[in-house]
């Protein structure tokens, strides 16, 4: 959770700095704006144990 509190609402250079490059990124285009997921591997923990997360998804929208 502590991972979505810090995350949520910031925007790109924020996340770029502080997670650097992302493993892959996807794009997608609809009516509303342009979405990047940007795929993150071997980065969050699970709650309060030892285990990682193997992918994690980060949504970036440009407006």
């Amino acid at each position: 959770m502590e991972f979505v509190k810090e995350f949520s609402g910031k925007n790109a250079d924020y996340i770029m700095t502080r997670l650097g490059k992302p493993y892959k990124k996807v794009v997608k285009e609809n009516a509303g704006g342009i979405v990047e997921f940007w795929l993150y591997q071997n980065l969050v923990k699970q709650g309060s144990s030892d285990k990682i997360f193997k992918f994690t998804q980060i949504g970036i929208v440009w407006l």
